[in-house]
């Protein structure tokens, strides 16, 4: 189970827009700070996917770095198995095997969690859904629900 309550994660930065520790910014004195998730709280119980859905940001990843992080999951059997948007940048073939292991993993009790602009393969890997705005948990709940209120809100 991962139990999530009151999460934050903040970033520092200096003038130069560099990201920065938090002693190093006490001591400069001048920067922003940027929260990319705030007060957020929630459970994921064993035996389901949750997918992550929300307006496109920061930190796409690219298709060797899918294949090498899905080889490293294959040998080490993990329980919980997290896709920042991998799958998308996978070949068919690839996300079949994706796919598969992910079921996989739900199966014996483990968790996964998917982020992702691909709703289809969300849908097919999820059963819940957490929407994310601006560090904010919009909605938890049934992907299908969450993901139809996503849309309403983005359209």
């Amino acid at each position: 189970m991962i139990v999530a309550r009151n999460v934050g994660v903040r970033f520092l930065f200096d003038r130069h827009r560099r990201v920065v520790t938090p002693a190093t910014a006490r001591l400069r004195r001048s920067g922003t700070e940027t929260w990319g998730l705030r007060e957020v709280t929630f459970d994921m119980e064993p035996g389901r996917g949750y997918a992550l859905v929300g307006p496109s940001g920061a930190g796409k990843t690219t298709g060797m770095r899918a294949r090498l992080g899905l080889g490293v999951a294959d040998e080490r059997d993990p329980n919980i198995l997290l896709l920042d948007e991998v799958h998308e940048a996978l070949d068919h073939e690839f996300r079949a095997v994706l796919e598969r292991r992910a079921h996989e993993i739900v199966a014996r009790g483990g968790i996964v969690v998917a982020a992702g602009h691909d709703h289809e393969m969300l849908s097919r890997l999820c059963s819940r859904g957490l929407w994310l705005e601006q560090g904010h948990l919009r909605e938890f709940g049934d992907f299908a629900t969450t993901r139809t209120a996503y849309l309403k809100a983005h359209s």
